[in-house]
């Protein structure tokens, strides 16, 4: 259950992100609802084929109708002056969401931590990835100087930490996990961190 949970709500606010940078580079709807399709899917598909499982986009009419959904929604809320931030903020949500259900699917296939690590980041980075790419822009993650991928594996290995020593549930772990990663991502917004190096 907590897996259907989490990824329609990650689809939902991952393709929502999709909508809103294609709205911003004047997409028609066509194109909408393909960035949005990808942006929703593609961390998932990676993660599932690695795993050997049919990719769960293909299996789900729920998260097609997600997806149709949040292009509309998209649509409705997109505000050109107030897109950065926003598109920001629902970056961050797929981010903590889509993270936190690739760590849950490899740590019960009993990946290795490097495994678990690996395969959760890209969960939730991939989506973000081939938007862009679609978009004619570099990679967010490539490009930025934000703490994004380094969120998300210090996450990830928290949830590992607390399932190690049965500190709490597996729903409870991954519900801190998702809640310490959207927190410091959205933090690490407002509050403009980065890493700090010479470039």
């Amino acid at each position: 259950m907590i897996i259907e949970v989490l990824s329609i709500i990650g689809v939902f606010v991952f393709a929502t992100s999709g909508v809103l940078i294609g709205l911003e580079k004047k997409l028609d709807p066509f194109g909408l609802v393909t960035i949005a399709f990808f942006t929703a899917s593609g961390g998932g598909i990676i993660r599932d084929v690695i795993l050997g499982e049919i990719p769960s986009i293909f299996s789900s009419t729920n998260a097609i109708a997600t997806i149709i959904v949040a292009t509309y929604f998209g649509m409705r809320i997109y505000d050109h002056k107030k897109f950065h931030k926003l598109f920001l903020y629902f970056d961050a949500m797929g981010l903590a969401l889509f993270v936190t259900l690739g760590t849950l699917m490899s740590y019960q296939h009993g990946l290795t931590t490097f495994g678990v690590v690996f395969l959760g980041t890209l969960s939730g980075i991939g989506g973000g990835i081939i938007r862009d790419i679609l978009v004619n822009e570099i990679p967010l993650i490539f490009t930025t100087k934000d703490l994004y991928a380094s969120i998300s594996i210090v996450g990830i290995l928290l949830f590992i930490f607390l399932m190690k020593f049965d500190f709490v549930s597996t729903n409870m772990a991954l519900l801190i996990q998702a809640f310490f990663i959207l927190v410091f991502r959205i933090v690490a917004i407002e509050r403009n961190w980065h890493w700090h190096y010479e470039s």
